[in-house]
């Protein structure tokens, strides 16, 4: 994963489990049945839409489900189109991510609380 200097991301790309990578998909989160949540109007649906990729991040990394797993990984959202939202799309595609100065060569699946420590630095 490449991001920009707002932490925007720039570039995805397909990498071996075993290489050297900053993020890894964990999962998809499936919203429920609402309007679209709209990045540019409304932060109240988004912010659910974080939190759902954020359990998958707990349930991917066998970590506690609680308000520290944004202390313990970033999350990258895969976001549908408007129209495929109105299509019956509703699953986010998430992503952990370890930040610009973090990677790591092999899954992170499983890993639990020692390989993804809270963090407050």
């Amino acid at each position: 994963v490449a991001v920009d200097g707002d932490v925007l991301v720039e570039e995805k790309a397909p990498v071996a489990c075993d290489g050297p990578h900053k993020a890894e998909f964990v999962g998809g989160w499936r919203a429920p049945e609402a309007t679209y949540p709209d990045v540019e109007e409304d932060s109240g649906p988004v912010d659910e839409v974080y939190d759902g990729c954020r359990g998958r991040i707990a349930a991917y990394t066998e970590v506690p489900d609680d308000g520290d797993v944004r202390f313990r990984a970033g999350t990258i959202v895969d976001w549908m189109s408007r129209q495929d939202w109105d299509a019956g799309d509703r699953a986010f595609r998430c992503y952990l991510w370890l930040g610009e100065d973090e990677e790591v060569t092999g899954s992170l699946k499983g890993a639990g609380p020692d390989e993804l420590p809270v963090r407050t630095e």
